[in-house]
């Protein structure tokens, strides 16, 4: 049985306050650049939002990743699917962090994808 928002009365503004203050949030445009970053991405990063805002996601590639890899994460969300997997980032000090990443795409009411949202958990610990 589906139950939408709607039926259960529930304010999706609830769960976006939970949803920024417990995961790195980032949302691009169609290219990757940055339109939003949360303050758990800024601390983790060590980039201001000011320093991410306008620049491409690629400012904190790590080079541990093939092309490949990047080449069918696009794929995979310009066709409109869900990604999952972990990359590995670089902070604006050079120290290296990994995310468990979650890129999700939102589309417009004419279902073109208009952003991308990436939810992500840190999982450099656990790599170590």
């Amino acid at each position: 049985m589906s139950t939408s928002f709607e039926n259960l009365n529930i304010d999706f503004s609830d769960f976006e306050e939970i949803l920024f203050d417990h995961f790195i949030v980032a949302i691009t445009d169609l290219e990757g650049t940055i339109i939003y970053a949360n303050k758990k991405f800024c601390k983790l990063s060590k980039y201001s939002e000011e320093e991410l805002i306008g620049q491409n996601h690629r400012l904190i590639k790590s080079d541990e990743h093939s092309d490949e890899f990047f080449a069918d994460m696009w794929n995979t969300i310009s066709s409109g699917k869900i990604w999952d997997g972990e990359i590995k980032n670089r902070a604006k000090d050079g120290s290296f962090y990994w995310l468990k990443t979650t890129i999700i795409p939102v589309f417009d009411s004419d279902k073109n994808i208009k952003n991308y949202v990436a939810i992500r958990t840190d999982i450099t610990k656990e790599k170590k």
